[in-house]
């Protein structure tokens, strides 16, 4: 059966399903967690793998660590920007509102990198 499918053009292959086939080999250790896996999530050892490899969420690389470190320093800077407005807000202080208006114009600025990416950053 093995011979067949390999001999098969992928126009075969599509016509007759059932010889999609392969073998994964395993260590005893490995073949042990996926076992004890499939029994957790009530499905065979093959139908996990097919799950974990199609139907998972995906894994590409969403920012670079050029664009993270920048995140972080504007998503850094507002929280401590609110954090000083809060603090006087909560003082009885007032708030000017060129403060409040750079706290949003820094929020838009993160909002424009990250939308910006569209998971090509």
């Amino acid at each position: 059966m093995k011979q067949e499918a390999l001999q098969l053009s992928f126009d075969g292959l599509e016509k007759n399903p059932s010889k999609l086939r392969t073998t994964v080999r395993f260590t005893p250790e490995q073949y042990k967690i996926i076992n004890d896996d499939a029994k957790i999530f009530r499905k065979s050892p093959a139908k996990l793998l097919r799950l974990n490899y199609f139907d998972r969420l995906p894994t590409k690389l969403l920012m670079t660590p050029e664009n993270l470190k920048l995140f972080m320093r504007i998503y850094s800077g507002i929280g401590n920007n609110c954090n000083q407005l809060a603090k006087r807000a909560n003082a009885g202080i007032s708030v000017p509102m060129t403060s409040i208006n750079r706290l949003i114009d820094s929020n838009d600025q993160l909002l424009d990198l990250v939308t910006g990416l569209n998971g090509h950053g």
